[in-house]
């Protein structure tokens, strides 16, 4: 059993107190696709200073694009071993690719130990909740469905289940900001997070 922190970068404190609060033992860098000159140095920083004691791996995502960096973070807490205890922190980088990084803790949070804010002033630790997308079973059918099925009628044959459930199912889909309805139902980034 290992533990793992799953961290954004842009400067090297945060990660480097991090590291040494939680007793780490692997580390995931999540960097940008171009990283500059400062990011380059702080994870040249986090290597300096721990790279014979922890394993450390650099994953490169786009640092605007929250699907994106959601999908990239699933699939790395899905590569991580069931074992381990997985921290993530998200003090530095780009919000977009916080907030990311937040999704796809929330979409595995069965498999997410804490996440973690770190004050630049005090250093504090900020432990933020451990929230989920709390989707049925039906509403994940759907909204997996929704991108290759455009109408209501095809989706109650598809899926096999009563219309007025589907628009029950839709409208509370649509309530939470998981589709839109613009020339049809389309899904959200929220809901194209749903279904990773």
């Amino acid at each position: 059993m290992s533990n793992v922190l799953l961290s954004t970068i842009y400067d090297d404190n945060s990660v480097i107190f991090t590291i040494k609060k939680f007793d780490i033992d692997k580390v995931v860098l999540l960097i940008d696709r171009d990283p500059d000159e400062k990011q380059l140095k702080s994870i040249k920083s986090v290597r300096e200073v721990f790279d014979s004691l922890v394993e450390i791996k650099e994953e490169k995502a786009d640092v605007y694009n929250i699907v994106d960096t959601t999908k990239k973070v699933v699939d790395i807490i899905d590569s991580i071993l069931e074992t381990d205890i997985i921290i993530v922190n998200i003090t530095a980088g780009r919000k977009p690719q916080s907030l990311g990084v937040i999704f796809a803790a929330y979409q595995r949070v069965n498999r997410i130990n804490k996440i973690v804010y770190i004050t630049e002033e005090k250093k504090d630790v900020v432990t933020l909740p451990m929230l989920s997308f709390d989707l049925t079973a039906t509403q994940l059918e759907i909204l997996r469905n929704l991108e290759r099925i455009d109408s209501v009628g095809k989706l109650e044959k598809k899926l096999d289940i009563q219309k007025a459930m589907i628009y029950r199912n839709l409208k509370d889909l649509q309530h939470r900001g998981f589709i839109e309805k613009s020339d049809g139902l389309k899904l959200t980034d929220a809901g194209k997070i749903a279904i990773l």
